[in-house]
């Protein structure tokens, strides 16, 4: 029984990658060249849509330390997505072989980006071990999900008034 759900599993999954695979031809252009025309005259410092932009946040909590009687605070490490749309990113109409890209964090720099913040946290930053731990994700459709692994050093209230001593 287990072997047949295991079998069906794996005929399913890769029917939906059969499905979602893009044919491509020879005159495809190259992601390098995608990008560049992307960035063609993109203003990084208009919204991607004048109503505004509904932005995704996904916060993962992948663990608690450093927590500080004295100072009144702890660390948190934690992987951030933040999700939104832009139609200018939208690759589509070009002809692209693939239905996503993953981008290094520099990208970040050259689009538009929502301005976030954790609020009350004393400090932030993002995880650098070996390199920084961050990636965009830009999809055909001009969906951007960027993620990042960050530590979060935030307030915590202690009452040191209650003692079992």
């Amino acid at each position: 029984m287990r072997f047949f759900l295991l079998a069906q599993f794996f005929f399913f999954y890769f029917s939906l990658a059969a499905v979602s695979e893009k044919k491509c031809s020879r005159n495809s252009i190259n992601l390098g060249k995608l990008i560049d025309t992307l960035l063609t005259d993109y203003d990084t410092h208009l919204l991607p849509e004048a109503e505004g932009v509904n932005v995704t946040i996904e916060l993962h909590v992948q663990g608690v330390s450093g927590i500080s009687e004295i100072t009144g605070d702890f660390s948190l490490d934690v992987m951030y997505s933040e999700i939104w749309q832009d139609p200018r990113l939208s690759f589509k109409h070009l002809n692209v072989c693939a239905t996503n890209i993953t981008l290094k964090s520099d990208f970040r720099k050259k689009i538009w980006t929502p301005d976030t913040c954790i609020i009350n946290s004393k400090s932030s930053s993002i995880h650098s071990s070996p390199s920084e731990n961050t990636f965009v994700i830009l999809y055909e459709n001009g969906l951007v999900w960027s993620n990042f692994r960050l530590n979060v050093k935030t307030p915590c209230s202690v009452n040191l008034k209650v003692s079992t001593v």
